[in-house]
């Protein structure tokens, strides 16, 4: 018995041992299991927190910025196309499963170009060094091709050699980008010589990033202006586009020429530069081709030694030196707009049938210029709401002339052209026509005057008529058709006017327009004279200071000077006529 309880004993503890061996083993399988566990719920933890904090790169490199200086301004950065320039350390990724490369990515004039070989599927964010560009704030340039996206970056200093880091990170959870605004058309200019002698001609290209509204003829008179040069032939690269122009440039001097094309002008600008949708030119062009040096006098023969010295004349009169800096034309200079008075019961302005215009020029400016012209405009008005104005000029062809255009229309079937006149359609300040004439005015008095000239089933012509007082002669400028009023089998002359001096053509110093005074009678409609006037200066800030307006209450007229040294003495004013 005492073996046999002592054989139970030991099989007892046996079993005991085996059961603590296998419990033990079973805890630490459940720890383990347990610690692993734990360690991917925290690593899946840590990796959420960082997908939403930290979203990883769909695509990072290195930006090593090239530069072509062939382009004015000159573009930096990298691109695949046509001359390669600078370099990415990685081009291509994937999203999505399918794959991508970045072709381009450059600055020019201030924009930002990336180009990519198709539309990313959803919104990113490009990352240059500390800066961020997000594809949903880009505008989309004028092109065909997918992937393509433009941002202002007026901030991005980029310098031939200098290496950034750059990133697309994908916007999770964003879909397709919505539908872009069109980027604005940027202007630059290659091949240009790097100076030029003063007597041989030369020729550069220049180059818009799309098509835009633009003829040869004001593109070389008009829109591109310089110092000390002219241009003599504007020729359109490819047959039918304005995309690049090859520009011939006769130098008038050996000194610097200085090239000027502006942005941001109102697209009825004669001068502007804009897309047939009415995008404006989006960055100023400013280059220079520079002269060549004088060459060295020989020495002067020696000569005695006044006893006195004469001053020399002074190169500007003093204390105005705005009147030698360079205007942008065209500039209303001096400007008038003429009222009368709303009808009491009506509450409406009056409407009218024939307006005439008194007005004397006290000196003739003759041809003074081939760059730049004169134009005393001297009704602005509307007709059944079509703008129109007429006067006369000085032109850049040395003759003087009529002018009377309206808006609306390029048909040329609504013109009348005077004897020996001519007439002109284009869209270059809106769609318009004109009917112009030769006309040798001189100091004196005259008389305009805008009346009806016969009616048609679908409109009613207006003509404008100049009488010279003295010689008591009229001169038809021409006439135009206008719709007719609303339900009405006539057109009317609105009951406002304005009347300017206009300087236009190329750029030009105010000191050098030379001084021009006119004075103007109250417009007249259907017998009834403005009841006030408020004048003004320039077209907003001017460059222009030197003209003077004021009303002449002795002579119950309007006085306007323009040019030379004149001063302005008289505030902008709203003036009520006896």
């Amino acid at each position: 018995m005492r073996i046999t309880g002592i054989a139970i004993e030991k099989a007892h503890r046996t079993l005991s041992n085996r059961f603590i061996l296998r419990l033990a083993l079973l805890v630490f399988a459940c720890l383990v299991l347990l610690a692993c566990l734990g360690a991917a719920l925290f690593t899946g933890s840590l990796a959420s927190a960082q997908s939403e904090e930290d979203p990883q790169a769909a695509w990072s490199a290195t930006l090593t910025v090239g530069t072509d200086t062939s382009y004015v301004p000159a573009i930096t950065g990298y691109s695949t196309w046509g001359d390669e320039m600078g370099a990415v350390s990685s081009q291509s990724f994937s999203v999505d499963e399918r794959s991508y490369r970045v072709l381009t990515m450059l600055t020019l004039a201030g924009g930002l170009y990336l180009n990519i070989s198709r539309e990313l599927p959803k919104d990113f964010t490009l990352e240059i060094g500390d800066q961020d560009f997000v594809a949903s704030d880009s505008l989309k340039p004028s092109t065909v091709a997918a992937g393509r996206y433009w941002w202002k970056a007026d901030d991005l200093d980029w310098k031939s050699g200098d290496t950034v880091e750059v990133n697309i990170t994908m916007v999770e959870g964003s879909g397709a980008l919505p539908e872009r605004a069109a980027a604005r058309p940027l202007a630059y200019a290659r091949s240009l010589p790097e100076d030029h002698n003063g007597t041989d001609p030369f020729t550069f290209s220049l180059h818009f990033t799309e098509q835009i509204r633009m003829s040869y003829k004001r593109l070389r008179d008009q829109v591109l202006d310089m110092t000390n040069a002219s241009v003599t032939k504007a020729k359109r690269r490819t047959k039918g586009s304005n995309r690049i122009w090859d520009i011939t440039v006769q130098p008038d001097s050996p000194d610097h020429i200085n090239f000027y094309l502006l942005a941001g002008r109102q697209c009825s600008h004669q001068a502007a530069v804009c897309t047939r949708d009415g995008r404006k030119l989006y960055n100023d062009l400013k280059f220079r081709v520079t002269g060549s040096n004088a060459p060295t006098p020989a020495p002067p023969t020696p000569t005695p030694t006044p006893s006195v010295t004469p001053t020399p004349a002074p190169t500007q009169i003093p204390g105005r030196p705005e009147l030698y800096d360079l205007g942008t034309t065209p500039e209303h200079m001096a400007n008038i707009r003429w009222k009368w008075r709303i009808d009491a019961e009506t509450r409406q302005r009056p409407r009218f049938r024939e307006m005439t215009t008194d007005f004397t020029i006290h000196n003739d400016v003759g041809n003074y210029s081939s760059r730049s012209g004169l134009y005393l405009m001297l009704g602005v008005h509307k007709i059944s709401d079509t703008l129109l104005y007429y006067g006369i000029q000085t032109r850049n062809d040395g003759s003087k002339a009529l002018i009377f255009s309206r808006w609306g229309t390029t048909d040329l079937a609504n013109a009348r052209v005077a004897p020996g006149g001519f007439s002109e359609a284009g869209d270059y300040e809106g769609d318009f026509i004109s009917v112009r004439r030769h006309y040798e005015w001189s100091d004196g008095d005259y008389r305009v005057r805008l009346a009806s000239d016969g009616a048609d089933d679908d409109g009613e012509w207006f003509g404008v008529w100049i009488t010279d007082v003295d010689a008591d002669t009229t001169t038809w400028f021409g006439s135009l058709k206008f719709p007719f009023a609303d339900d009405e089998e006539q057109a009317w002359i609105k009951g406002s006017s304005y009347s300017t001096i206009e300087i236009y053509g190329r750029p030009i110093r105010p000191i050098d327009v030379p001084v021009w005074e006119v004075s103007v009678q109250r417009p007249v409609g259907d017998g009834a004279a403005s009841s006030h006037g408020v004048t003004s200066y320039g077209n907003g800030p001017t460059d222009f200071p030197n003209a003077e307006i004021h009303y002449d209450t002795d002579h119950n007229l309007v006085n306007l000077t323009v040019g030379g040294a004149t001063e302005q003495t008289t505030s902008p004013q709203t003036v009520v006529f006896p």
